[in-house]
């Protein structure tokens, strides 16, 4: 055409949708004055940044659009949320505010409010902005953002349905694909996702493989670990870039694959030898394994590298809190005070500076950076919907106590490797005691095997009254075992016993005894104040939400106390108590005790539990590669007064400091 004007937005448009947002910047940038006055020419360029990582070109870009289009709700919310990724909360809220004040008349201003609010890390107020819009308007777009959403949210049922009715009605559209792909990994239907993986494989490689990224972040948000690996090998095999062999190494660490892990981390940091998260990674996996020395030289060549990577700074010091020079301090200090770190990493670098503090004997400084980092952990946390809820912990505990009165009898049957349960508060020794443990030539160490907390999800969600509880157990006992029995690794059932050391079982004792009578239960207890203080020094995610507030994890460990003691009036002797200070001060009696409970015969080699080879993932792996030793139990001493903001919450709720 003659008219470059009109060609050319027409064009982007074209290459946008195709997914060439490379392309979309080159014409603009070849023909600016073709598109400087077109809103929708500019919003595609705007995401075509967003989408390249250009946020602050984004954002300057689509604010001119907006200003063409004051009202367009696409332009709205892509601004939105260009703002939330720089740091803009202000500027988004109060677009998200514009696109909620028309939401509930307008289908356009409901989508493009889900997509922001997705991005505000406001996942359960997208899902139920989605949920309501579908059914007000009843217009197909609306599923795409109730699709994503829900799966965001664990909703997998209603994700896959919807992402089915979107399917269904517009085809294998690009915006069909990015739900509909993470839908048919998370349920599995392997016909449904061949043919949108061949849809998705027509696109060249660079794009096909940023839609296996969105799938993954999609599944990673809804916890499917097992379906984010599945998309995260997808985009892998098709685009190796090093962020994605580094997403690659990260997930494989969460699905307890050390090698492969190892593997990926090894091959982004080929692609990218400056890469200071995956040299993270790749000590994480040498952590695990044991060799921490090596570990430690790989963070801080990380660190030298990249003295901005706070993730690098807090695994070092778990391995060393004296390890953090003053000039690494030095640099932490500076970004926290310029605020631009991300929450997750401004909470692992206050969380390294407080463990340095610990080691120059500055306690009471350490405390406070404890603090700051978990309000910013629990803002984090309260802003996606996911916070600490007392009064769920309570009810739960209401019904577990209401359902298992009394022993519950548990179906028939053998089983190979008999399992012994490690439960306990996290931070008690759960990790010590299975080190010791899986020292013995006949035990294998599981580690926090996922089978028994997702039976005891699945219970969970039936449960709802003690007859529905007893119910459940009797329809699904049989399946739950075989379950149990089938989850577990090959070497677990060449030996005679494992075990798992989740240590959230403590919910699951009435469960674990009704399923598996033949275990062993082991539970862990330590000083209240002494694991709560543990578990703040500490990042956690997932079913941890109490871990980030004082009150939160004095509530958590009174019910854990509650619980516990529920248990022992029903199993009694069938429980056998580790108490971490008794273990620390006569080892051997303790050991030879917690052996002849289980069943196994004494050995040597689990006095010298520091020196067996195996993987441990989790914060004590490098705690159990050392002798006993009393630094944990004298921690407190030295924190001395600082303590009592935790003493008084643990008092409040029931609890004895001592």
């Amino acid at each position: 055409m003659s008219d470059g004007r009109v060609d050319i937005p027409a064009q982007i448009e074209a290459l946008y949708a195709r997914g060439d947002y490379q392309g979309v910047i080159r014409i603009a940038e070849a023909a600016p004055g073709s598109v400087r006055g077109d809103a929708g020419a500019l919003f595609w360029i705007g995401l075509s940044h967003a989408l390249t990582g250009a946020h602050v070109r984004a954002m300057t870009t689509l604010k001119v659009a907006l200003d063409l289009r004051p009202g367009d709700p696409a332009i709205m919310s892509a601004l939105a949320r260009t703002h939330l990724l720089i740091g803009n909360a202000a500027a988004a809220e109060s677009l998200m505010a514009r696109l909620a004040a028309s939401a509930e008349r307008d289908p356009a201003f409901a989508h493009h409010l889900t997509e922001a609010l997705v991005q505000a890390g406001r996942r359960e107020d997208a899902f139920r902005n989605a949920f309501s819009s579908v059914e007000r308007f009843k217009n197909p777009l609306l599923d795409l953002g109730l699709a994503e959403t829900a799966l965001r949210t664990k909703r997998i049922d209603v994700g896959a349905a919807a992402a089915r009715r979107a399917y269904a009605r517009l085809g294998a559209v690009p915006a069909v694909l990015r739900v509909a792909g993470a839908a048919a990994i998370a349920v599995g239907d392997t016909a449904w996702l061949n043919e949108i993986a061949s849809a998705v494989n027509k696109a060249p490689d660079e794009h096909a493989a940023l839609m296996f990224d969105f799938w993954t972040s999609v599944l990673m948000s809804g916890e499917q670990l097992q379906a984010a690996l599945r998309a995260a090998e997808l985009a892998a095999a098709r685009a190796p870039t090093a962020a994605r062999r580094r997403a690659l190494a990260d997930l494989r660490l969460a699905a307890r694959d050390i090698r492969g892990a190892e593997e990926a981390a090894i091959a982004a940091i080929a692609l990218q030898p400056n890469d200071a998260a995956a040299m993270t990674l790749l000590a994480r996996c040498r952590m695990i394994n044991g060799d921490l020395a090596d570990a430690k030289r790989i963070l801080n060549e990380a660190i030298g590298k990249d003295g901005d990577c706070a993730v690098a700074c807090d695994y070092l010091t778990q391995i060393d809190p004296g390890a953090l020079t003053s000039d690494m301090a030095s640099r932490l200090e500076k970004l926290l005070a310029s605020g631009a770190l991300k929450a997750d990493d401004e909470t692992k670098a206050l969380l390294a500076l407080a463990r340095r503090d610990e080691a120059i004997d500055e306690h009471a400084r350490a405390f406070r950076r404890i603090i700051a980092a978990k309000a910013v952990a629990a803002r984090t946390a309260k802003t996606a919907g996911a916070g600490y809820d007392p009064e769920a912990t309570e009810a739960r505990l209401k019904r577990m106590r209401d359902i298992f009165e009394g022993p519950i009898a548990g179906p028939p049957g053998a089983i190979a490797s008999q399992p012994i349960f490690i439960v306990g508060m996290p931070r008690s020794g759960t990790s010590l005691v299975e080190q010791i443990l899986a020292s013995h030539k006949d035990v294998y160490g599981g580690g926090e095997l996922p089978c028994m907390i997702g039976v005891l999800n699945e219970f969970a969600g039936l449960a709802e009254s003690r007859e529905r509880g007893l119910a459940a157990i009797k329809e699904n006992a049989g399946r739950w075992r075989n379950r149990l029995i089938s989850g577990l690794p090959e070497e677990a059932r060449s030996r005679k016993f494992f075990t798992d050391k989740h240590p959230l079982n403590f919910w699951s004792v009435g469960l674990i005894r009704a399923l598996l009578p033949e275990a062993k239960i082991v539970n862990l207890s330590r000083p209240p104040v002494d694991v709560c203080l543990s578990i703040l020094r500490f990042r956690f995610f997932g079913d941890y939400d109490f871990a980030n507030e004082i009150d939160s994890v004095a509530h958590y460990y009174s019910a854990y106390t509650r619980m516990s003691a529920h248990w022992r009036s029903l199993f009694g002797e069938m429980i056998h108590d580790v108490e971490y200070e008794r273990l620390v001060a006569a080892p051997e009696a303790e050991i030879r005790a917690l052996l002849s409970f289980c069943g196994l015969s004494f050995a040597e080699q689990c006095l010298a539990f520091h020196e067996t080879k195996r993987a441990v993932i989790t914060h004590s792996a490098p705690q159990v590669r050392e002798p006993l030793n009393a630094r944990a139990i004298e921690r407190r001493e030295k924190y001395g007064d600082a303590l009592k903001p935790l003493e008084d919450a643990l008092a409040r709720f029931g609890v004895a400091a001592d």
